[in-house]
């Protein structure tokens, strides 16, 4: 599913304000380096490195050839030390098999991100619920001139299987990897300021407003 999916889920008194999706490649070093990844790949390598070293060369130097039944308990043994560190592993993978279902809106009532890996998925939270916006930059962010926007609120909806549930918990919709981050930011705090100034009500009327001199002020929450 792609960015166009995710615009079928929006309702027809919203105005999309921005969309965009992140670069393949900075999407996929991001994940790939990120800290989870690099630990659990150091552990796994250094784990097998230590089995390899205890129970192959060993039994070769003794002359003594370890079984099928004794090589089944190593491994065993070996991928329940590793469990933790491979969990985190297929999870940054699964984010990457993600990336064709990856795509952000930004609309007058809300801010939305998508994903999913054999199924699609969405998450959104509204303005009338948001706490704050937060930039946060990675090393590859900085490197390609990208960075995040982590939308918080305490009410955040999913879209799963058709349907909009509401789970209400401290949680964040995070858009990741885009380089138009800071107009971004401006944007939802904008937003999030008319609302909180204005009322829910107020973003319906955002595309005129914006075109209009004589408004403008009401969309610069640095005022």
């Amino acid at each position: 599913m792609d960015r166009k999916e995710i615009q079928d889920l929006i309702s027809d008194g919203e105005n999309i304000l921005w969309q965009g999706k992140p670069q393949f490649v900075h999407y996929v070093l991001g994940r790939l380096f990120s800290i989870e990844a690099v630990l659990s790949m150091v552990w796994i390598g250094f784990i097998l490195s230590w089995f390899l070293a205890k129970y192959y060369r060993e039994s070769r130097s003794y002359g003594y050839a370890v079984s099928l039944w004794e090589w089944g308990i190593i491994i065993s043994f070996y991928f329940i030390i590793t469990f933790i560190a491979w969990k985190h592993l297929g999870s940054v993978l699964a984010e990457i098999f993600a990336y064709g279902n990856v795509a952000y809106v930004v609309t007058n009532l809300g801010v939305y991100a998508s994903g999913g890996v054999f199924r699609f998925y969405c998450k959104r939270c509204n303005f009338s619920d948001y706490r704050k916006a937060l930039v946060t930059r990675g090393l590859f962010d900085f490197c390609f001139g990208t960075g995040n926007v982590a939308c918080q609120t305490p009410v955040v909806w999913e879209y799963k299987g058709g349907t909009w549930t509401e789970n209400i918990r401290a949680y964040e919709v995070v858009i990741n990897n885009v380089k138009e981050f800071r107009e971004v930011y401006d944007l939802v705090k904008s937003m999030e300021w008319n609302t909180y100034v204005n009322g829910v009500g107020c973003n319906a009327i955002q595309s005129d407003a914006l075109q209009d001199d004589q408004k403008a002020e009401e969309w610069d929450w640095r005022q």
